[in-house]
């Protein structure tokens, strides 16, 4: 069967940074889901441009509390928290039998945790998004050629709306792409660019590629400025 995330509740209300299987950080694994690049907790290497599908993302084990049987709870929790905070709208789950170790997690939901834990609260799922946007922008400016700009941002900088960049791409000679996400990850907050430069001769070519993803970075900044929220770059 499969459910939303956000509508299945954590048994534990703190967790590791890492997974134990593999050691892989929580980071890593949503960065691998995210994008695909590698195989984070049996999902299988696919393109970025190819839908993910559900047998390519990993089970959680759910289970209902008696005695009304109206909400689901994990026994997979750092899985579910990596799911909500992608903002993941569907996810294959495995319906498990209500056993005493969920009461025991339940009754110790907000004990004091070890230092190299996390605290699993709807405000910890949205601070790791954050930290997690953060990573994403640092990996793709370690790349150079992409870049990540805020959904919020789309319309003004690469659509009709406003001084979009198709005014002055070329300027800069370069080729502006937007691949089509996994379906699983469209939703998420942030939008993914490729930027690469043209070899026709056209066209001043004012830094090329580099210039014009500093040009991107002041246009997402300015635009989100003007919203009274804080610059990602």
């Amino acid at each position: 069967m499969n459910l939303d995330p956000a509508l299945i509740r954590p048994t534990q209300g703190h967790l590791p940074n890492a997974f134990t299987f593999d050691g892989r950080t929580l980071l890593e694994t949503a960065y691998d889901l995210f994008t695909l690049s590698k195989k984070p907790v049996a999902i299988k290497r696919d393109d970025i441009k190819k839908h993910l599908k559900d047998s390519e993302i990993p089970t959680v084990a759910v289970a209902l509390r008696p005695p009304k049987n109206t909400v689901w709870y994990a026994r997979d929790n750092r899985r579910l928290f990596i799911f909500q905070m992608l903002r993941l709208k569907s996810v294959p789950c495995i319906e498990d039998k209500w056993k005493g170790n969920y009461d025991y997690k339940l009754k110790h939901f907000d004990t004091i945790i070890p230092k190299e834990q996390r605290h699993y609260h709807s405000s910890d799922v949205s601070k790791f998004r954050n930290d997690f946007k953060q990573h994403l922008v640092k990996k793709a400016n370690e790349s150079g050629d992409m870049l990540y700009i805020p959904r919020e941002t789309v319309g003004y900088v690469i659509g009709n709306e406003g001084l979009t960049i198709k005014r002055k791409k070329w300027e800069y000679n370069v080729a502006i792409k937007i691949p089509r996400r996994p379906k699983q990850v469209e939703n998420f907050d942030l939008v993914p660019m490729y930027i690469e430069d043209r070899d026709n001769g056209v066209g001043k070519k004012k830094g090329g590629r580099e210039g014009c993803i500093n040009h991107l970075k002041k246009m997402v900044n300015n635009h989100l400025k003007l919203n009274g929220k804080d610059p990602l770059f």
